[in-house]
Formats: C-alpha cells, sequence, structure tokens
C-alpha cells in the first residue's frame, strides 16, 4: 500500500460516507445542520490553505501526501462527489414531487361524459347488473346449495 495508507483510509471513508448519505432517507434539520457546518469547515480551510500554503504542506504530509496541491485534488474529488450525490437526492425528490402532482391534477381534470344519463346511474346499472349476474352464476354452479337461496 506503501506510504499512502492514511490517505487512502480518508478517501475510502469520505466515498463511504457519501454513499451512506445517498441510501439514507430524506432531509431532516440535523442534516441540514451538518450540512452546513461541512461547507464553513471546507472554506475555511480553503481560506487557510490559500493564506498559509506551507500549513497546507505540512498537514498533507502528515497525511502521507506528497504535496499540498494532491491533497486539495483528493479533497476537491470527494467534494464533487458530494455535490452528486445532493443533485441526485434533490432530483429523486424533485421527480417524486412532480409525479404526485400530476396524478393529482389527473384526478381533479376527471371530465365525465356528456350524454343523457347521469354518470352515477350508469355506474349503479352497472353494478345492479353484475351483482344479478353474479347470482345467477352462483345458483346455476350449486343448483342444490341452500346457501345461496
Amino acid at each position: 500500500m506503501g506510504g499512502y495508507w492514511l490517505i487512502k483510509a480518508l478517501l475510502v471513508a469520505g466515498f463511504a460516507v457519501l454513499i451512506w448519505v445517498l441510501v439514507k432517507p430524506a432531509r431532516s434539520a440535523r442534516y441540514l445542520a451538518l450540512r452546513r457546518l461541512g461547507i464553513v469547515v471546507v472554506l475555511g480551510a480553503s481560506i487557510v490553505g490559500v493564506l498559509f500554503p506551507s500549513w497546507l504542506n505540512s498537514f498533507a504530509s502528515l497525511l502521507g501526501v506528497k504535496h499540498g496541491i494532491n491533497l486539495l485534488v483528493y479533497a476537491l474529488v470527494v467534494a464533487v462527489f458530494a455535490l452528486l450525490a445532493n443533485s441526485y437526492r434533490r432530483s429523486v425528490t424533485e421527480e417524486m414531487r412532480i409525479t404526485q402532482l400530476a396524478r393529482t391534477l389527473a384526478l381533479a381534470s376527471v371530465r365525465y361524459p356528456t350524454n343523457q344519463h347521469d354518470p352515477s346511474h350508469h355506474l349503479s346499472e352497472h353494478a345492479s347488473s353484475r351483482s344479478t349476474f353474479t347470482r345467477q352464476n352462483d345458483e346455476s354452479s350449486n343448483p342444490g346449495d341452500p346457501a345461496i337461496s
């Protein structure tokens, strides 16, 4: 595994966290707070890395990475995947909302035929003819059964 074992472990752990976030149920207030905190930490670390590049190199060497820029690239790869995971979750949520809205709209805009019969009258005729048909079939299949009469 060489001298990069620590950064490899951290990257794998970062990707495992991203997978867990994708599988985890929908958002909560705690999730949003952690997300905001993560953004603040990443922005703060970025500012420190820009202002003090020697610190970034020192931190990178502690993790087993030769240069600070390599560590920055690794962090950006994890951040890009985090953005992709977040976008995926949002699109799935939006698709579910749109589907529900389309179903609600379709049910709200149902139009009945404009013929001379009342739709409720037509439905009750259909139901009564069906129950008569069912009774006749039951009587013909079991002519001697006293439970049918």
